[in-house]
């Protein structure tokens, strides 16, 4: 009972240190202990640390402090063993292991060191010191060992809480960073915007600073203009310092450090450890870090965006990634608005600056919301077009080594020019494209020379051409080329203006457009995350550990296949040389191909199914390939699939896929996703493993305290059996042995034979008491083998033998509907014979002797019922019919040795059942056993 108290507490545990405590007090309390320590394996490897002690004196517990698993210690050796260890007297101690006296100064009488093990893996061991030598018992020892087993399961489950509350508290700490990373991102993207249509320098630098400080909000931000040798704030963030801000806006020298390292280098600077006084910045000691970007206008340095963190000692490369793209986004505003007011100045030619003006805001317009890169180039050159007279545009890639026509506008008016150009032209000799992709700036011929790109004749028809490089991040994109039909035509400095202003505001545009495609992919990256992470945190929630292995698996297929396309998942496990699919979900897979799944894939020929068995890996397929795993022949509406390994414990259960009807490239996100779904998965089915199995190890030791009490009772019963019932007949046969020789000797062979017939009978009834003890103890030794029995044919062998042993005795035999159950053929046959044999002994001499015998299935087991009219028996008494040796009758009325029914408790006790009775005299009497539904 208290072994059993223990482990419902220890069940409940949640913490080590609940754990600790349950351990320990029950443990000193069976022992009568002085006292006790735990120890665990710590996080550094192969090292024990002392974690709870009870019952120690003041420097006491130094004897069992933390040390190598491998020195050679009572709690090492155990440990590595894997065995208890008892050291009854204090000499068995100092004598195994003399250097732990020398070394402590104390050691106790009596000690107990148990090593707790999980599955194989060492947790940490129990120590117990009695402070006096004694001898620890078998019972003791048993005890101590489930005590140790049952803790270390404790603790494994214990810790398995642990680190999932850490894991979920890691997910908020993620979710709350995507968070931020989002407002960030769409604070930039509404910079974006809002820096694509104004051209007002101080707006641009308060959006700047706006969004800065929604990614820091804890900042210092400030943007400087120069002023003769210093250089003043003219924006600022709100909160800053009254002090700092006078200082910022009288003015910071250039010789400053970090502006002069800035102007230097002419790129951005980030430093880290900040200093005020080597900064040279009075006001400023509350900052971790600070950095400055320069804002270039015309090649020049004409701003600076200078800013200090408060709550940081290192720059991220996310951080210095988001101050480098807003920093570049308001230098691009800049400089155009340094353009649009330089060209607002000119005042020369005026129709055609303003057809170029007209035609770059035209183009800024149309192309501020898309991001199809191609389509901004064809977009470019109608614009270019509608400004020049009649001719075509072409834009250019460098692939390999050729040149890549990749968007046209116009009509090129030669079939074999257009080929050439479809063909693509060779990188070497189409100076052209090769001229301004190396210079860096447009190259214009006012005739097109024909031997220039080496067409010859292909290009008789054309007149001026312009060939100017697509910048997008600094870096050359494509060549933007337009070519003019007709005689030559001079480039006048507008009709460049005009084309330069197109070309700069189309990479404006692919740079928008990248940046828009980054922040759509980091968008939904960020989405899929927080997705992943909920369905991460369901699912958790939501798995039950005493659900079975198959409904956790749908569980978790049901959670992803929320989260991607339209498509279906499969679980499969190998059985005899092929992969059989246990659970499905959105199966929509055509009949041929359902065919080929439900007769099951062969081990080691399905690609798909086998690397992941065999390397423990999932196998990611972005466009999977029909005829991997099944004839190419065979429709198969797979797109994308993705094969992970389901772990249970240390090995891998099967394995689990999910495919997609549309193609779905596998992104990190969603990789994420499934790693944190089956991580989830893993763990509870080792939770659901840890508990069945704790169950079960609890249903055993119930079975074996049963078993123990019913032997402690019929123990009982033998004794009282041997100095009763079987001292009866021994008594008779001595004392009418001396009878028949005084009868010898007096020549009365009449009472020497009658005293001889009681002698024999007595010999009889002895033999009978043994057998019948001897078919009990088979009875408990012989092993159940469970299969599936039909009761009526029982009843019908048990009706065959009881007719064999009262064949005189008429019976009116009345058998009802008995059903098929789970038991041991032999036994349960032993079972019913005694109980038939029964009814029908204590029914003789009825006229009619009527014996019934029928079933009920009740939800939890099956009940089996025998009645008869017979004697009946005192219903205070029922409770003694189940014993060895237990008789309400006399011998003399009926025959037996008391043992039948203890037979037949003992083998329905053994099947998990129970065992019943009722009568009264005269009126008959009803036997009753029940079997478990299993």
């Amino acid at each position: 009972m208290r072994l059993l108290e223990v482990t419902e507490t220890l069940a409940a545990a949640r913490t080590p240190e609940t754990v600790f405590g349950v351990i320990l007090t029950p443990a000193l309390e069976a022992l009568n202990a002085a006292a006790g320590a735990v120890l665990l394996v710590g996080a550094e490897a192969g090292r024990l640390k002392l974690v709870a002690a009870q019952g120690h004196a003041a420097g006491a517990q130094a004897l069992w402090h933390g040390g190598p698993v491998t020195e050679r210690t009572p709690t090492g050796d155990a440990l590595r063993r894997q065995e208890p260890l008892f050291f009854e007297q204090p000499g068995d101690l100092v004598r195994a292991y003399p250097t732990l006296e020398a070394r402590t100064g104390v050691v106790a009488g009596a000690t107990a060191v148990l090593p707790m093990v999980l599955d194989g893996r060492p947790l940490g061991v129990l120590v117990l010191d009695v402070g006096h030598p004694r001898a620890f018992s078998s019972d003791e020892r048993h005890f101590l060992r489930i005590l140790a087993a049952q803790s270390a399961l404790a603790l494994g489950r214990a810790q398995l809480l642990t680190n999932l509350r850490q894991q979920q508290q890691e997910a908020d700490e993620r979710a709350r960073q995507l968070l931020a990373d989002a407002r960030a991102h769409e604070a930039f993207v509404a910079f974006t915007e809002a820096v694509d249509q104004e051209t007002d320098l101080l707006y641009l630098a308060r959006q700047a600073v706006a969004v800065l400080r929604g990614r820091f909000p804890e900042a210092d931000i400030g943007y400087y203009t120069p002023a003769g040798d210093v250089w003043k704030a003219q924006v600022w963030s709100d909160d800053m310092d009254a002090a700092l801000v006078k200082n910022m806006t009288a003015g910071l020298p250039g010789s400053t450090p970090l502006i002069r390292r800035t102007l230097e280098t002419g790129a951005p600077v980030f430093t880290a450890t900040w200093n005020p006084e080597r900064e040279e910045i009075a006001h400023s000691g509350a900052y971790g870090v600070g950095a400055a970007y320069p804002l270039r206008v015309g090649g020049a340095i004409r701003h600076l965006l200078l800013i200090g963190l408060k709550d940081t000692q290192e720059w991220s490369g996310q951080d210095q990634a988001l101050v480098r793209s807003v920093g570049r986004g308001l230098n691009l505003a800049l400089d155009r608005a340094e353009q649009v007011e330089r060209q607002e100045r000119q005042t020369a030619q005026l129709d055609a600056r303003n057809r170029a003006l007209e035609g770059f805001a035209e183009l800024t317009r149309d192309l501020s919301l898309e991001v199809n890169p191609y389509v901004l180039v064809q977009r470019a050159q109608s614009v270019a077009l509608s400004l020049l007279p009649e001719g075509y545009a072409l834009y250019f890639e460098l692939e390999g080594d050729r040149w890549a026509l990749r968007g046209q506008t116009g009509d090129l008016r030669r079939e074999a020019l257009q080929a050439a150009a479809d063909a693509g032209l060779p990188y070497h000799e189409a100076n052209n494209l090769l001229i301004p992709y190396h210079s860096r700036t447009p190259y214009y011929q006012d005739q097109y020379a024909r031997h220039t790109d080496n067409l010859g004749d292909l290009v008789g028809h054309l007149g001026a051409s312009a060939t100017l490089p697509v910048l997008v991040n600094g870096q050359v994109r494509g060549v933007f080329a337009v070519v003019l039909f007709g005689s030559a035509r001079s480039w006048t400095r507008p009709d460049q203006a005009a084309l330069e202003a197109v070309v700069y505001s189309l990479g404006l545009a692919l740079e928008r457009a990248d940046t828009a495609v980054q922040l759509q992919v980091r968008t939904e990256e960020a989405e899929r995350r927080v997705q992943a992470l909920e369905a991460f945190a369901v699912l958790t929630a939501e798995l039950n550990v005493e659900q079975g292995a198959l409904s956790l698996i749908r569980q978790a297929q049901e959670v992803v296949l929320r989260l991607l396309p339209l498509g279906h998942s499969g679980y499969w496990e190998p059985e005899q040389g092929l992969w059989r699919r246990r659970t499905v979900l959105g199966d929509r897979q055509p009949q041929a191909l359902r065919a080929l799944v439900d007769a099951g894939f062969t081990v080691g020929r399905t690609p798909s199914l086998d690397r992941p068995w065999q390397t423990g890996e999932p196998e990611y397929h972005d466009q999977y390939r029909p005829g991997t795993d099944a004839p190419p022949e065979v429709e198969q509406p797979a797109r994308s699939t993705v094969v992970l390994p389901v772990w249970e414990g240390t090995r891998i259960r099967g394995v689990m896929d999910f495919t997609t009807y549309i193609p779905h490239p596998w992104q990190p996100a969603d990789r994420a996703m499934l790693t944190s779904v089956m991580q989830s998965l893993k763990l509870a089915l080792e939770r659901a493993q840890g508990v069945k199995a704790l169950a079960e190890r609890t249903a055993e030791l119930e079975r074996s305290n049963t078993d123990l009490l019913t032997a402690n009772q019929e123990l009982e019963a033998f004794s009282y059996g041997a100095s009763h019932d079987l001292r009866t007949p021994v008594r008779h046969v001595k004392g009418f042995t001396e009878m028949a020789g005084r009868a010898l000797e007096q020549g009365d062979l009449g009472k020497v034979r009658r005293h001889h017939q009681v002698i024999d009978q007595a010999a009889d009834r002895m033999n009978d008491l043994i057998d019948a003890m001897l078919v009990l103890s088979q009875a408990g030794r012989a092993p159940v083998q469970l299969t599936e029995v039909p009761l009526g044919q029982l009843v019908t062998q048990a009706q065959r033998d009881v007719r064999l042993e009262f064949p005189d005795q008429q019976v009116s035999w009345q058998v009802g509907a008995l059903p098929v159950i789970q038991a041991d053929p032999q036994l349960l046959q032993q079972v019913l014979t005694n109980l038939l044999s029964n009814a029908v002994k204590y029914g003789q001499g009825r006229d009619p002797l009527i014996v019934e015998v029928w079933g009920e299935e009740q939800p939890d087991e099956v009940c089996v019922f025998v009645r008869d009219n017979g004697v009946g028996f005192d219903p205070r008494y029922a409770d003694r019919l189940f014993g060895v040796f237990q008789r309400l009758h006399r011998q003399e009325e009926f025959r037996g040795t008391g043992v039948g029914l203890a037979t037949v408790r003992r083998l329905i006790t053994r099947h998990g059942g129970r065992v019943w009775a009722e009568g009264h005299p005269g009126e008959g009497a009803m036997f009753g056993f029940s079997l478990p539904q299993q």
